[in-house]
């Protein structure tokens, strides 16, 4: 390595050096805040101009490389911000090494009134407040390459230069600068840029970002392209607050050995972002939810540094009341944003029946409201309830006494809160069964067929009734008249009663109906009954003493003075004779036996007379 390129390199890094040092400087004044809290005002020159001092320092001309002796002119811009953030003039002091110093109102141009020495050159100044000495700034220049002496031609040294691309600014009068302050994260690009004579193809060695974050100094590397050219564009983001150095290191392709470093400033207050807190309950818990729309240091809940977090739950019983969220831009402010959680009632009920009285067997249905607060859980209780774990129920009160039974509900919500309601309701016995009786009032005795009868139904415990029968259509009359069949048999009335809650009873009566009534016929001559009675168009059937025939032995008592006797009667002619007495033929004449006789055929035992019907 040549001397002089040591030289170089020797006072490179001496830059370097001085100008993080001046930024530790710059940033120990601008973020004397930095730490979670809100910003702390720092004193300054008017009742405006109330934070720390921000400048930058320019040169303005000549332009490209300086000849060693040649006076250089500098631009030194300084301002505040107000309370609103606005950059506002205030009146300063500006020091220098050599030329002591001198007040000025924040923008002024100066000529250095000392021969520009033959090496690398950093100018450097001091700014102080009028009205607070003790709050001062020391800014640096961009370096630059001073040429061999004010009568030597350019040697060609590589001279470099560092500029921001324009920065948006939306202050009305304040001018756009390569060294600029601004609210919001920015794209820029870095312009290096060869000024030598002649033109030099440069290599970016390295590009470093040197930052503040929380307090704390911090460095990332900037990509940057890899070819050799007199002009790079390096594309950069600045999206951390506070003060941004960019230094881009670059060697000469054309003469190798030779390097040269540029440096620029970006000043970057961000706005305190708005901040949205909404709660919903979720469960037994409340989900609180944060939005942040901007950068920020900080988050807190309710003074509780949550930094990092979208969202956190509270136990129900704990969220009530009012929260809120604080988001804090360290060394600019706070902004907050609050959420109010109602109260949350323990749940309230009234519980209601279909009835307050039944009779035992019949059901009813209870039914839970919720008056106040939210329940999700519900218990029945009671005799004869189906459903206890449910807002609804029917209630069996088939197995119960009667008695009145006292129903409770218990509501439960999510918080474990619980409230009760009650219902009576009176289980009444049933009344009796409906019961009814069928009687013959008027009928002949014995009923024989075709015969009319009055029947009559008394009833109890009921509304109403039926009554129906043989050749008797149903009828609600309580007393009716009806013809019995013509058939001789036992009959079944049937009647049924109704109660007034729908039970039915009934009741029956059995008529008997005998055949019509038969006669003796008295004979001329002896025959068999049965041939005679159908002669008749009747039936040889038993008399009321059970004989179908009469002779002389055989006398019915039914017979006597119907029948005659013409062939004498053996012992008398009252009534006598053995049981069952019917026809008899022996020898072509008829002769009528009972059931034991002797049958000897007297004449005395000649059938003298039938029973038809």
């Amino acid at each position: 390595m040549t001397l002089r390129s040591y030289w170089l390199f020797i006072v490179g890094l001496v830059f370097l050096t001085f100008f993080m040092t001046a930024c530790r400087t710059r940033n120990s004044l601008l973020l004397g805040a930095v730490g979670g809290g809100p910003n702390i005002a720092l004193p300054g020159d008017s009742a405006t101009c109330s934070g720390p001092i921000q400048g930058s320092l320019i040169r303005v001309s000549p332009t490209g490389t300086v000849n060693a002796g040649q006076a250089v002119t500098w631009r030194v811009d300084v301002h505040q911000f107000d309370g609103q953030g606005i950059p506002c003039r205030g009146d300063y002091y500006l020091s220098r090494a050599q030329t002591g110093s001198e007040p000025f109102d924040g923008l002024e141009e100066y000529t250095t009134d000392y021969p520009v020495p033959n090496n690398l050159q950093v100018e450097e100044v001091t700014v102080f407040s009028a009205s607070n000495p003790s709050l001062s700034l020391n800014l640096a220049s961009a370096a630059f390459i001073v040429a061999g002496g004010s009568t030597q031609a350019s040697t060609g040294e590589a001279q470099l230069s560092c500029d921001l691309a324009a920065i948006p600014n939306s202050r009305a009068g304040i001018a756009t600068a390569p060294n600029g302050i601004f609210r919001s994260p920015l794209s820029l690009s870095l312009d290096v840029v060869d000024r030598s004579a002649p033109g030099q193809n440069l290599l970016i060695v390295r590009a470093t970002e040197f930052y503040f974050e929380n307090g704390v100094q911090k460095t990332r590397s900037i990509p940057f392209p890899t070819t050799a050219s007199n002009f790079h564009r390096i594309p950069v983001t600045v999206d951390r607050p506070f003060e941004h150095s960019f230094v881009v290191e670059v060697t000469s392709a054309n003469t190798p050995g030779r390097s040269a470093s540029c440096a620029v400033l970006a000043q970057y207050l961000p706005e305190i972002p708005d901040c949205t807190l909404s709660a919903s309950p979720n469960g037994d818990k409340f989900d609180f939810n944060f939005g942040v729309a901007g950068y920020h240091t900080s988050l807190f809940f309710d003074g509780v540094n949550v930094t990092g977090t979208t969202r956190l739950q509270l136990p129900g019983l704990q969220a009530p009341g009012r929260h809120e969220a604080t988001v804090v831009v360290a060394g600019v402010g706070q902004k907050t944003c609050s959420t109010v959680v109602d109260p949350i009632v323990a749940p309230t009920c009234t519980l209601n029946a279909s009835a307050n009285s039944v009779q035992q067997g019949t059901d009813f249905n209870l039914t839970v409201r919720v008056d106040a607060g939210t329940a999700n859980t519900f218990l029945l209780s009671g005799g004869g309830v189906a459903s206890p774990s449910a807002s609804t129920s029917v209630v069996h009160t088939a197995n119960l006494s009667p008695t009145t039974y006292q129903y409770t509900a218990r509501v439960t919500d999510a918080y474990g809160q619980s409230g009760s309601c009650w219902k009576n309701v009176q289980v009444t016995a049933p009344p009796p069964p409906p019961t009814c009786s069928i009687s013959v009032v008027s009928a002949p005795n014995p009923i024989r067929v075709n015969d009319w009868i009055t029947l009559r139904l008394t009833r109890q415990n009921s509304v109403g009734h039926t009554l129906s029968g043989p050749n008797l259509t149903a009828t609600t009359q309580t007393e009716v008249n009806v013809q019995v069949p013509n058939t001789a048999g036992d009959y079944d009335y049937l009647g049924i009663v109704f109660a007034a809650n729908g039970v039915q009873g009934n009741c029956s009566k059995r008529v008997s109906v005998l055949p019509p009534p038969g006669q003796w016929y008295s004979l001329s001559s002896p025959q068999d009954c049965a041939v005679y009675c159908a002669g008749q168009g009747k039936q040889n059937v038993p008399s009321p003493e059970g004989h179908k025939c009469a002779s002389g032995e055989l006398i019915p008592q039914s017979a006597i003075g119907v029948v005659n006797f013409r062939y004498g009667c053996w012992r008398d002619c009252n009534p006598h004779g053995a049981p069952d007495g019917q026809s008899y033929k022996k020898r072509s004449v008829w002769y009528c036996y009972g059931t034991g006789q002797k049958r000897d055929s007297d004449r005395t035992d000649r059938i003298v007379g039938c029973f038809c019907r």
